[in-house]
């Protein structure tokens, strides 16, 4: 549905931000592996998080493309 209703679900189950927050760097780091294409980890030029960005843009997929789907390189 998305990444906030994800992380809503995830604390309705038990785990801490901190566990949630490790869950998503280890997915959006075999998002790059998986398909490394206009992808890289790093820190956004606009809002300044550490995540999946675009290569060319070195904006996270939210402040690039406009989308809260395509957080963490979901594109």
């Amino acid at each position: 549905m998305g990444a906030l209703f994800d992380a809503f679900e995830k604390m309705q189950k038990g785990m801490t931000p901190e566990q949630i927050r490790k869950e998503e760097i280890k997915e959006g780091k075999e998002r790059v592996k998986v398909d490394p294409k206009g992808k890289r980890w790093g820190k956004c030029d606009s809002c300044y998080y550490t995540t999946v960005v675009e290569k060319d843009t070195g904006l996270c997929g939210p402040c690039c493309f406009g989308e809260s789907e395509t957080y963490n390189g979901n594109w």
